[in-house]
């Protein structure tokens, strides 16, 4: 019984330094794998939070620029509104001093 239990113990230690002989076993592997894998996803994880900080820069840039010619154009719509008011009076008026004139 001792003996059959040492040839067990015997091949799990050979079965174990066998994994030491440069050569990672698959669990490893697998974790080494996956530890590689992390990483380049932290890395992408980075770049595409930097590229988010980018992106809500330039947006914020864009409707700040869209918000200055809403203004701008309204001021330069409301002065033709006010332009044209100003030339309908004013043709109004001359029309009915014309009436005045042609009536006298």
């Amino acid at each position: 019984m001792n003996l059959i239990r040492g040839l067990v113990l015997t091949k799990e230690v050979y079965s174990t330094l066998k994994g030491f002989d440069g050569k990672l076993s698959k669990e490893e592997a697998n974790s080494k794998n996956l530890s590689e894998d992390l990483k380049a996803m932290s890395l992408e994880k980075a770049q595409l939070e930097s590229d988010k900080r980018f992106l809500q820069v330039r947006l914020d840039f864009l409707v700040a620029k869209e918000n200055d010619l809403k203004a701008k154009y309204e001021v330069k719509i409301n002065t033709t509104k006010e332009c044209l008011k100003d030339t309908r009076d004013q043709k109004r008026a001359t029309e009915a001093s014309q009436k005045r004139v042609e009536e006298a």
